[in-house]
């Protein structure tokens, strides 16, 4: 199964929210190029991932 763009992102922001620095969040990228890593990588840190 694979989410879409808005779907990571929603996720993401749902999780900061409920964990609120309680515990890690730890996101997995997988994507098919280095490229695309780097873009979603950086979408996670302006979401608010962090580490």
């Amino acid at each position: 199964m694979k989410c879409i763009f808005y779907e990571k992102e929603k996720l993401v922001k749902f999780a900061i929210e409920k964990i609120r620095d309680r515990i890690p969040l730890i996101l997995n990228i997988a994507e098919g190029s280095t490229r695309e890593a780097i873009r979603q990588a950086a979408l996670a840190k302006a979401w608010g991932a962090y580490a």
